[in-house]
């Protein structure tokens, strides 16, 4: 394939917006939390805003194709702490989605209006919301996106506001591309602890239709039926400490219950993970690679830069029991409790005179536990996802590439960073951050709230500011 870049004409036929990581319903399940309420009016007041303006302020005249770009709903959180026992799957997350969907009525309400002005909105699949891989989960989004808008008030008759909603609202399993101009994907692909090892099919074919989440994933609806105020889609951030302390913080009770989730998830990783899991996953690997000859028909890529693109994802952690260990911090809780047991044992048996031992101990678990920190350390989801760009730009030739996932902003001149040079070919990241609306919250002024403007040949990091004020370019 021949690689285009900025450099060549391009006629353009419309300019881009990008958000991602809207988490739509975490807040539903935190919905007894206090706060909850007035999170859920202010992301639907400032999400609907943000959209009308752009509704309403074409650049160079051209309509605006708006990405939303992973995570947009998060199912994760909503579904339950084990997927793979219910009983009619596909229904309960129908039953999810229909309740999201009422609850940000006045967002989807106003994206409605959005493609009826002659603009497009594409839905990328994230790691939080794998489920859009279902046909049915796709169609009842358009279908609630189209009752939500009154035909006669548009100048549409019903069939034409239909027509029009399901040609202009598209789906994307994996990346939404414009070849010379850019390259849209979630981003979690290259993020050890999140990856799919076949992205393409992450359900099973068969009758029971269970997603295979990454093991890594696998506490996050649990913690999140026990810490209903928890923000779960942040604590992958954490370090050991933080996650001690907020143990401490919850009292004796809870405290107990997650020791005895990590204890109980501690024997699930030893007995599951390892190369045991990435036989379990070879089922998939066939329809993975069907789904891949399809995609190569109709997408601009061929299958060989399909395939050196699939071949950039980050082998799933836990396809190694050491890894899974490690992210869940259980290495250093074993260290902890045999410093413990020797320390208890210094003192049951040695009495005063042995007492110097426990420095010794403890210094040695200290050492032990920072080389244990080491990997996690190594795991800079930032710089992971810089380096997988630079992959995808040598790859593909884009001269722009945007992930979301990682909730940090920023756009970075690639070629600045890595030293290299694609024959004088700009390469530009930029990551979209989160719509997360902390400002209105929190009152955290210039937080969250980010995303990309494309306009023309120019890609830029923008913050929405409000109504009044609109967008802010950061970069």
């Amino acid at each position: 394939m021949e690689h285009l870049t900025l450099r060549d004409p391009i006629e353009f036929t419309e300019n881009i917006l990008v958000i991602s990581d809207l988490h739509l319903g975490e807040s539903l399940a935190n919905e007894n939390t206090p706060g909850a309420e007035g999170y859920i009016r202010i992301l639907n007041k400032e999400l609907s805003d943000f959209i009308r303006y752009y509704e309403c302020n074409r650049r160079n005249n051209l309509p605006w194709h708006l990405v939303i770009d992973g995570d947009m709903v998060d199912f994760l959180r909503l579904v339950g702490s084990d997927p793979e026992c219910s009983v009619d799957y596909q229904h309960e997350l129908l039953t999810i989605l229909k309740n999201v969907l009422y609850v940000h009525r006045p967002l989807f309400r106003e994206l409605g209006h959005f493609l009826l002005a002659g603009n497009r909105v594409t839905i990328v699949e994230g790691n939080h919301d794998a489920e859009l891989y279902f046909q049915e989960i796709r169609n009842c989004i358009t279908s609630y996106v189209i009752t939500l808008l009154d035909a006669s008030r548009e100048n549409f008759t019903p069939e034409e506001v239909s027509r029009q909603i399901s040609s202009r609202l598209t789906f994307r399993s994996w990346f939404q591309v414009e070849i010379g101009r850019y390259h849209i994907e979630h981003g979690h692909q290259y993020d050890a602890f999140c990856s799919f090892e076949y992205q393409l099919a992450p359900y099973d074919s068969g009758p029971s239709e269970r997603l295979m989440t990454p093991m890594t994933q696998r506490a996050v609806p649990f913690f999140g039926e026990l810490l209903a105020q928890l923000s779960t889609h942040s604590v992958e951030h954490w370090t050991f400490g933080q996650f001690m302390r907020f143990a401490w913080q919850q009292g004796p009770r809870l405290c107990l219950l997650l020791f005895k989730f990590y204890f109980l998830f501690g024997i699930e990783l030893l007995t599951k993970s390892g190369e045991r899991r990435r036989k379990e996953l070879d089922t998939w690997k066939i329809h993975h690679r069907n789904r891949l000859l399809e995609m190569s028909a109709s997408a601009p890529y061929g299958l060989k830069t399909l395939e050196a693109l699939d071949a950039l994802k980050a082998t799933p952690a836990e396809f190694s029991t050491w890894k899974m260990l490690n992210c869940f911090y259980l290495d250093r809780i074993l260290i902890f409790s045999h410093g413990l047991f020797f320390s208890l044992m210094i003192e049951l048996l040695g009495g005063k005179s042995w007492r110097f031992l426990h420095l010794v101990v403890w210094g040695l678990v200290g050492l032990v536990v920072r080389w244990l920190s080491q990997d996690r350390e190594a795991a800079n989801i930032p710089m992971l996802l810089r380096r997988a760009a630079w992959g995808i730009a040598n790859t593909t030739g884009a001269p722009c590439v945007v992930f979301g996932h990682s909730h940090h902003p920023e756009r970075v001149d690639l070629n600045i960073l890595f030293g290299h040079s694609r024959d004088g070919a700009p390469a530009i990241y930029i990551n979209s951050g989160s719509w997360v609306t902390n400002e209105g919250v929190r009152g955290e002024k210039g937080k969250g709230m980010t995303f990309v403007e494309i306009n023309g040949n120019e890609a830029m990091l923008c913050r929405w500011c409000g109504e009044k004020t609109g967008p802010e370019v950061l970069g």
